[in-house]
């Protein structure tokens, strides 16, 4: 990338190194990135098979509650970085630039303007950095979607080799689906958007184009129903994820409105910043927006998007970070919007030399201070400090690879779980089957006959178990 030339490019990735960096490799993560971390270093130490993965000794000794393949590509990082607290770490920050780069690749396929905006609109939804800077598989399964994308817009866009991409889109989304179910296929109605939006193809063409798109996903779904521990791992899949999603066990709102709430929140900011940009130069541009050249591509791209959102609103199984997948095209589809307004701003910046010397000094300055951070924070709790502070010291004491009784409490406590497990091997049950007890606070259960261990201890309580006398 010459910087010169794209100026506002080089300071929009200087935007996504700060918000990224410096939290990507502190210590503390959300509960289910801890979980999927355990579940590849399991599947990488031998615990556990392809399609049949393991999280513990004592809880999901088969774990079957999202497909392997994200484990499967994970496990690769175990084996070439080891058991390191960095190693989840290197492997969220591959996919996030697999993430910017596709997103790049698919803007060039639409317009030769910086893609500077595309990608400030796509970081400035809060959700997207949680998700890389937390483990959680949506952030894999962006880049297997947005891989599709190129291929689709090849295809209905640019109609090079249609058949071809459409086949090749479609095996993306079924890498896509191995990684997190059904979730993954939304763009399957990508051609039919295509053709209510655009207009461009008759009926029959697109039914042609969506059996292509479609075909992967049949094939792939034949070899399951033949291949028995495929399909004795998707029929798990299913019954444990569908059975509770549907069944309320997995319910986190109260309202089937809490998807589209979060989206109208994560989209404050993005739209905030693309307004003031279209008010700057609304009267040299005459109001002139990319919708009077490009409205179905707006609408194909805001329909993508969507239907990758609207769709998880069946269940009340709904959180924030479920509308990341979804979130790239909302992007996409504000930059095509504000093509005239980027252009403008580019022809602006290269007529006054001190805008582009800003704003490469101003990219500079954000690189150097997300490198600077990232190394002063490196390796430092964000989150649960005591909880790590605890838990190291009780693999201290006991070592690793134990089974340890504990209370209700710390057992409910899916964060606490997922972290000991992950860095220390360290198994939670709570049937009396080890000599060493560990609750939050106090001891509660006096019939343990347990002393207690090592007072260094912030929030945890370490006892190990008495034997009764003869």
């Amino acid at each position: 990338m010459n910087v010169k030339q794209n100026p506002w490019l080089f300071f929009a990735l200087g935007v996504c190194a700060l918000i990224v960096l410096p939290f990507l490799f502190m210590e503390g993560m959300f509960a289910d990135g801890l979980l999927y971390a355990a579940v590849s270093r399991n599947y990488n130490a031998g615990i556990g098979s392809f399609w049949e993965m393991s999280f513990s000794s004592t809880i999901h000794t088969s774990f079957h509650e999202q497909p392997p393949l994200l484990f499967f590509l994970q496990g690769f990082f175990f084996r070439a970085l080891g058991d390191s607290f960095y190693t989840e770490r290197f492997y969220d920050l591959l996919m996030f630039l697999l993430c910017l780069f596709l997103l790049l690749r698919i803007w060039r396929l639409f317009s030769k303007e910086s893609g500077w905006l595309v990608v400030v609109s796509w970081l400035l939804m809060p959700t997207v950095s949680f998700a890389f800077i937390n483990n959680l598989e949506e952030a894999t399964m962006t880049v297997f979607v947005l891989a599709a994308f190129v291929h689709l817009i090849r295809a209905l866009h640019l109609k090079q080799k249609p058949m071809l991409h459409l086949f090749v889109a479609g095996v993306w989304l079924v890498l896509a689906g191995m990684t997190k179910g059904v979730q993954g296929l939304f763009l399957i109605a990508a051609p039919a958007f295509w053709f209510l939006c655009l207009r461009d193809v008759s009926f029959w063409e697109t039914v042609k184009r969506s059996v292509w798109l479609v075909l992967p996903l049949l094939l792939f779904s034949a070899f399951v129903f033949y291949y028995e521990p495929a399909y004795r791992s998707f029929e798990a899949y299913f019954a444990s994820r569908f059975g509770k999603t549907f069944s309320g066990i997995l319910n986190t709102s109260d309202s089937r409105f809490f998807l589209l709430n979060a989206l109208v929140q994560q989209l404050l900011l993005p739209l905030a910043f693309c307004l003031l940009l279209y008010f700057i130069f609304r009267k040299r541009l005459k109001n002139t927006t990319g919708w009077k050249t490009h409205s179905g591509l707006i609408l194909f791209l805001l329909a993508c998007g969507f239907s990758g959102i609207l769709p998880l609103m069946v269940t009340l199984e709904q959180r924030t970070f479920y509308l990341v997948t979804g979130l790239p095209f909302l992007a996409l589809a504000a930059g095509v919007w504000l093509i005239p307004q980027v252009r403008e701003l580019r022809y602006e910046t290269q007529m006054r030399g001190g805008l582009r010397g800003a704003m490469v000094v101003s990219g500079f300055g954000l690189w150097f201070i997300a490198a600077v951070l990232t190394v002063v924070f490196a390796g430092k709790p964000k989150r649960d400090a005591d909880f790590i502070h605890d838990i190291n010291l009780v693999a201290q004491e006991i070592g690793k690879n134990k089974t340890l009784v504990v209370d209700d409490k710390l057992y409910n406590n899916w964060g606490m779980t997922n972290y000991a497990m992950r860095f220390h091997q360290l198994a939670f049950t709570t049937s009396l089957e080890s000599e060493w007890v560990v609750s939050l606070g106090a001891k509660q259960d006096s019939s343990l006959l347990a002393s207690e261990q090592n007072k260094n201890l912030r929030l945890l309580r370490l006892y190990k178990r008495v034997p009764l006398k003869k």
